[in-house]
C-alpha cells in the first residue's frame, strides 16, 4: 500500500521531478573546436624574445640597446619592446598579442643599438612564433669617426699627430687616398 502524501511533500517531489525531466529534455552541450582551447591560450600567453649579443671576439657585450618591433607594410613599425643587455651579453623582450594590430603573430624584426646609432638589424621573421631566439655577432665597434681613423693613423706617424694639429678634414683624407694597412 503506497502512503499518502501531504501537499508540501507532493509539490517539492514534483518539483525535483520537473527539473530532471528539464534537464533530460534540453543537455546543454559546449561545443569547442578541436584547437580553439590552444589558440584562446595562445592569445592571452605573451610572446618572448631573446639572444645573446657578442664581439667578434666572443666576449659578451654589455649595455647594449636591443629593440623588438612587428613590421607592417604601408605604415610604420610597431615597437614591441626594448631590453638592455646583462654581464652576459643577454637580452630578453616580451610583448602581448594586443600589440599587433589584430595580427595573429608578428613579423618580427630586431634591431641591436649602441648610443641611439644602430649596430645590427636582423631579417623579417615573418610570422614569428610565439617564442624566438636570436643571437648577434658585432664585427666592429662603431664609435665617432673622428676617433677610430686618429687611432688608425697614430702608429704611422709616430704619435706625433696630436702635436701636427690635423684637422678631421685631413685625417678624413688620408684613409682613401692610401691603401689600407693589412
Amino acid at each position: 500500500m503506497k502512503k499518502k502524501l501531504s501537499a508540501k511533500a507532493r509539490k517539492k517531489k514534483n518539483k525535483h521531478i520537473s527539473a530532471r525531466a528539464a534537464a533530460r529534455e534540453r543537455p546543454t552541450w559546449k561545443v569547442e573546436r578541436p584547437n580553439e582551447a590552444k589558440t584562446r591560450a595562445a592569445r592571452k600567453r605573451k610572446s618572448v624574445v631573446q639572444g645573446s649579443i657578442r664581439g667578434a671576439d666572443g666576449t659578451p657585450r654589455l649595455g647594449l640597446t636591443v629593440r623588438a618591433f612587428d613590421r607592417n607594410i604601408g605604415k610604420d613599425d610597431t615597437l614591441l619592446g626594448e631590453a638592455t643587455t646583462d654581464a652576459q651579453g643577454n637580452y630578453r623582450i616580451a610583448y602581448a598579442p594586443g600589440q599587433l594590430d589584430g595580427k595573429a603573430a608578428a613579423d618580427l624584426v630586431i634591431t641591436v643599438y649602441q648610443d641611439k646609432t644602430p649596430l645590427q638589424t636582423s631579417d623579417v621573421i615573418f610570422n614569428a612564433p610565439p617564442d624566438v631566439v636570436r643571437d648577434f655577432t658585432i664585427a666592429v665597434d662603431k664609435g665617432p669617426e673622428f676617433q677610430w681613423l686618429l687611432n688608425r693613423i697614430k702608429p704611422l706617424v709616430h704619435n706625433k699627430i696630436g702635436d701636427a694639429g690635423f684637422s678631421e678634414t685631413q685625417i678624413g683624407f688620408l684613409p682613401r687616398r692610401h691603401k689600407p694597412l693589412r
